[in-house]
């Protein structure tokens, strides 16, 4: 019985001994020779080594005489001398090849026991805490001990010397202290309610000049518009302003877009009127109205020259102001 499955073979020793040997009787061999590495020496009954070679019983009894010389028939065996050699290489080198291993794993073995049976070292996180809890205690011993904050109350002490900045430095307890932001953020609200409105009231001007056919350039943006806003001006003001504009435009023929500005003036001019009793009241400080607004007409005087006619409404009457009536 072979000690290990695989055999060591050396083809060049091989054909040197059978390089008489014919296909089939290379074959013949050849099984012949694995058969008895993995199961010993052969029998000497020709049935049986037949079977063995693969060939029929005519078959072997032609090729038996040129096999039968490479193997040694002793007690009825047939034993191949480079077989057996081989095989007892084969067992020494597994009796080696083990005695080494058992070895290797001892020494495995014997070294972790080794290293388990010494001390097992400190656990790291219980090595940082006791340096932390010593780290502390040092600095404890060179720290003074910090004072205890002095509180008081949220009442102003008119005592206190606000010149005194140590007293200033103390810190003050209050439930009722206003959230730090809160001014900047009632500011952010005001802004937004200001825009929102200021939205409404374009909103309204665009709508009402798209239904009389006449384009309302306001946006919420404007400067005027939101002067709108801050001085309270209501929808009812600004509609009333709108449509004053719109009957001017129309009157005059014109198709130029009514802006903020415009607007503006009307606003002013109907609050003006109102102010003062009414529309006979004003009419006493028309030419008074109408020298300061000049100014203001400028820009639109400039239109004027280039052949549109600036308008302004002075006491809830448009005036529509042509080039040369500027000049003069």
């Amino acid at each position: 019985m072979s000690a290990t499955p695989w055999m060591r073979f050396f083809p060049a020793d091989y054909l040197a001994d059978t390089r008489r040997l014919t296909t089939e009787q290379h074959g013949a061999y050849l099984l012949l020779l694995m058969d008895s590495w993995s199961s010993g020496a052969l029998p000497d009954d020709d049935a049986v080594l037949a079977r063995v070679a693969g060939l029929d019983a005519e078959s072997w009894t032609r090729t038996r005489p040129a096999i039968a010389r490479y193997f040694e028939i002793t007690d009825g065996k047939w034993v191949h001398a480079r077989i057996e050699q081989e095989r007892e290489h084969a067992q020494a080198y597994a009796q080696a090849s083990s005695g080494r291993g058992k070895k290797a794993a001892a020494a495995r073995w014997g070294k972790k026991k080794a290293d388990e049976s010494a001390e097992k070292p400190a656990n790291p996180v219980d090595n940082l805490q006791k340096d932390a809890q010593a780290h502390a205690q040092a600095l404890h011993g060179k720290c003074p001990p910090e004072p205890e904050p002095e509180y008081k109350s949220s009442v102003v002490n008119d005592d206190v010397d606000n010149s005194d900045s140590s007293a200033l430095a103390k810190p003050v307890a209050s439930s009722f202290a206003e959230p730090a932001g809160l001014p900047e953020q009632s500011q952010r609200a005001a802004a937004d309610a200001q825009r929102t409105r200021a939205g409404q009231l374009c909103k309204l001007l665009r709508r009402q000049g798209m239904d009389a056919g006449m384009s309302v350039t306001v946006q919420p943006g404007h400067p005027n518009v939101l002067d709108w806003v801050a001085s309270g001006v209501t929808e009812d003001e600004a509609a009333a302003a709108c449509a004053t504009a719109i009957a001017n435009r129309q009157t005059a023929g014109s198709a130029q877009p009514i802006g903020a500005e415009y607007l503006s003036t009307i606003i002013a001019a109907n609050r003006a009127a109102k102010a003062t009793g009414g529309k006979h009241g004003a009419h006493r400080d028309r030419a008074a109205a109408a020298a300061a607004w000049g100014a203001e007409f400028a820009a639109e005087i400039g239109g004027a020259a280039r052949g549109h006619p600036a308008e302004r409404c002075i006491d809830g009457e448009a005036v529509v102001i042509d080039a040369s009536t500027a000049a003069g």
